[in-house]
């Protein structure tokens, strides 16, 4: 225990030892799986059953981000991942698992503090370009159609 000084019978401490900060490993899979998301090719965390069940999750507890995908084990201030991915066939696979790997560590590291051990990457499928749409880029506004059927 840091101790800065004393006053009339009463120690004060610095306010970085006056507790425990744990961090859930939920908020660490929500972090890395953020980050994995954000990587160019990288279609989706986790496989299709994982997001069914993610979006359930959601649909239940109201929760805005799923941990589909990323399992999280934390060991006093060291923690290990494994994220389970889609890509794109636009880039090449090892590339993506690369870049998936660096950005996960950095973005656990800087907002948690933690040190990343590792980082194991399973590539579970290949998902068509044309077929995967950007959520940072598909557009939200719906179209109405015509009473014959044409858009407007």
């Amino acid at each position: 225990m840091a101790v800065l000084g004393t006053t009339a019978g009463t120690v004060e401490t610095a306010p970085s030892t006056r507790g425990r900060t744990r961090i859930a490993d939920s908020v660490v899979g929500t972090i890395a799986a953020l980050a994995a998301r954000d990587v160019p090719g990288v279609a989706h965390v986790g496989t299709g059953a994982e997001r069914l069940a993610g979006a359930v999750v959601h649909r239940l507890t109201g929760s805005a981000t799923s941990t589909a995908g990323v399992t999280v084990v934390v060991d006093e201030r060291v923690a290990s991942l494994e994220v389970e991915l889609v890509v794109t066939a636009s880039r090449p696979v090892l590339a993506t698992a690369a870049d998936v790997r660096l950005h996960v560590v950095e973005a656990v590291e800087g907002m948690t503090g933690l040190a990343v051990a590792r980082v194991d990457v399973t590539v579970a499928d290949l998902a068509d370009d044309t077929a995967v749409a950007d959520p940072r880029t598909t557009s939200t506004t719906p179209t109405s159609t015509t009473p014959e059927g044409t858009a407007r």
